[in-house]
């Protein structure tokens, strides 16, 4: 599976849908502007929101675990992957030599 295909921000007709993977969260949101929209969990770890925006760039995902302090964190599905298929590649014969 690719990951990036289901996690991240995803534009669909009603606005934008967030998924985010936080095993043993106890709550999500996404914060948009300075305002949270509340993820909800759905099953394994991923939690999921429609937010009623369309060409969504920023955001950042607010979690909280149980017994610790709220934490705002940049989602890393918000960013594009960065290895290619030459990267890859090289890397399965093991002879990149520029993989950082």
């Amino acid at each position: 599976m690719n990951p990036h295909s289901h996690l991240g921000a995803h534009e669909v007709p009603a606005g934008t849908v967030i998924r985010a993977l936080r095993p043993h969260a106890e709550r999500v949101a996404a914060r948009i502007g300075g305002v949270d929209y509340p993820l909800q969990p759905t099953s394994a770890g991923i939690f999921e929101a429609t937010v009623p925006f369309h060409d969504l760039m920023d955001y950042r995902l607010v979690v909280t675990y149980p017994g610790g302090p709220e934490t705002v964190i940049a989602d890393g599905y918000r960013f594009l992957p960065t290895i290619g298929d030459v990267d890859l590649h090289l890397f399965n014969e093991g002879r990149h030599e520029r993989l950082w």
